[in-house]
């Protein structure tokens, strides 16, 4: 389903379109040779209309199912991770006034409406600390990426954390280098490595390969103009989010803006590839298994690999969406834009919904049930 058009005489058909109903003009003057190309194009087209109505519907469905709020304490929420049946991790945030920003990390029992607030210990070198992406890891824990803001300089210092539920203890696994803005990652099954997401702001995002005492390892440096948002599937299997090219521009003070917003709305594909593809930079076109998504974020897989999902916007629709993997089929399930996870089991997804009139991104948790006929 690398391409979005449904049919390939879609493109033949437009072209079509044009010469009927544009045709040829002289001044303002109509050429008289032109009406009887224009009477013999419209009676291919309407030839071709007939053999290919079937193929020319939407190629997804607008499930739109509505979120069902969790009761949660008082404030707003930023991220959100599913950590285990029952229990939800959180990014809160007490108020959204930026003169006292202060988030905080929460765990949720959505039963019983519990929770408690993870210590927020500030390194010695550290002014302050915000967190990133955080995620639930393939050994139960919960990892999340945490910043800080030096007390002197401007470097952005990032590291990786994992919180043991049962203990009750936080353990920082990496320190990233300095500057290294860390973003989306996805662990192996193993815990011996991850995929990593340098930012780059939607224009120029790299991925790496990072290993415990090891330098992160950039992939796919000369074959992608931009990538990003790993996921590592239950079969080993990787995926993630890409651009091989993206249209240049000439640039200057006055004409930089515009180069910007087409970089950021050139369509991503999104890929399904092995660890040595992506290692020796021989993804291929192949291995694209949909196209044509902008303002790509958050590409996730279903706890058993049988659905992808992602927020992004296909042919003008936003949203959150379901790609299943053996045939193709996409479904929208929510017209709204924000943080997501799975749940455990892999039949519900909990979000956040923003909170109307948001300057920025806050929102509260609620669930989504995914329909029987998207998981069989």
């Amino acid at each position: 389903m690398g391409d979005m058009s449904i049919c390939p005489q879609e493109k033949g058909i437009s072209r079509l379109r044009l010469f009927i109903f544009s045709p040829h003009l002289i001044g303002w003057r109509i050429e008289r040779a032109t009406f009887p190309f224009m009477f013999l194009g419209l009676l291919w087209a309407s030839l071709m209309v007939a053999t290919t109505t079937a193929c020319r519907e939407k190629p997804y469905i607008l499930l739109d199912i509505p979120p069902q709020p969790i009761p949660s304490p008082d404030g707003y929420f930023q991220d959100v991770a599913w950590l285990e049946p029952g229990v939800l991790a959180l990014e809160h945030l007490a108020t959204p006034d930026t003169a006292n920003w202060d988030t905080k990390l929460m765990i949720l029992y959505i039963d019983t409406r519990e929770y408690y607030l993870l210590p927020d210990e500030v390194p010695p070198a550290c002014n302050e600390t915000r967190y990133g992406r955080m995620s639930r890891l393939p050994n139960g824990f919960f990892g999340y990426l945490k910043e800080c803001l030096p007390s002197q300089g401007i470097a952005r210092d990032f590291r990786m954390h994992q919180w043991d539920q049962a203990t009750q203890t936080d353990l920082e696994l990496y320190r990233y280098p300095i500057p290294f803005e860390a973003t989306a990652f996805s662990f192996d099954n193993d815990m011996e490595r991850w995929l990593q997401e340098q930012s780059g702001d939607g224009l120029f995002n790299m991925l790496y390969l990072v290993e415990i005492g090891e330098d992160p390892v950039r992939v796919l440096e000369n074959s992608f103009a931009r990538v990003g948002e790993p996921w590592w599937m239950p079969d080993g299997r990787i995926l993630f989010a890409g651009t091989p090219g993206i249209p240049q521009t000439s640039g200057n003070l006055f004409s930089g803006m515009p180069g910007i917003t087409v970089g950021l709305r050139e369509p991503w594909n999104i890929y399904l590839t092995s660890l040595s593809s992506l290692v020796d930079g021989t993804v291929e076109e192949e291995q694209i298994i949909l196209s044509g998504v902008r303002y790509i974020n958050e590409v996730k897989a279903s706890p058993n690999g049988e659905v992808i999902t992602f927020l992004g916007t296909v042919e003008g629709e936003e949203g959150l969406w379901a790609l299943k993997v053996d045939n193709g089929e996409l479904v929208r399930l929510w017209g709204g834009f924000g943080p997501y996870d799975w749940s455990p089991e892999g039949n519900e997804l909990v979000v956040l919904v923003r909170e109307p009139n948001a300057e920025f991104f806050y929102g509260k948790p609620a669930r989504i049930t995914l329909p029987d006929s998207l998981l069989n």
